[in-house]
C-alpha cells in the first residue's frame, strides 16, 4: 500500500510541476496512451453525445492547444 501511495504522490507532484511550469509535455506523460478524450466541437457544445472522441495519440495536439490556451487565459 505504501508503494501505491508514493506513486500517487509522485504523479500529483508531477502534475503540479506541469501546471506551475506550464509544460504540457510533462502533463501528457500522466495520461494513459490508450485513453479516449471526448472533445466538444465548440465552447457551446453542451451535449457530450455530440462531442468527437479522440484516442490519446490523435488528441495530443488538441490537448497541447487547449492547455496552452488555458494557461494564457489564466496569466
Amino acid at each position: 500500500m505504501v508503494i501505491i501511495a508514493k506513486e500517487i504522490e509522485r504523479m500529483v507532484e508531477l502534475e503540479t510541476k506541469a501546471w506551475d511550469t506550464k509544460d504540457v509535455e510533462i502533463l501528457l506523460q500522466l495520461f494513459h496512451p490508450d485513453m479516449v478524450w471526448p472533445w466538444p466541437a465548440t465552447n457551446r457544445s453542451h451535449d457530450p453525445m455530440e462531442w468527437k472522441k479522440y484516442y490519446s495519440d490523435k488528441a495530443s495536439s488538441l490537448i497541447v492547444k487547449g492547455i496552452d490556451t488555458l494557461t494564457k487565459t489564466l496569466q
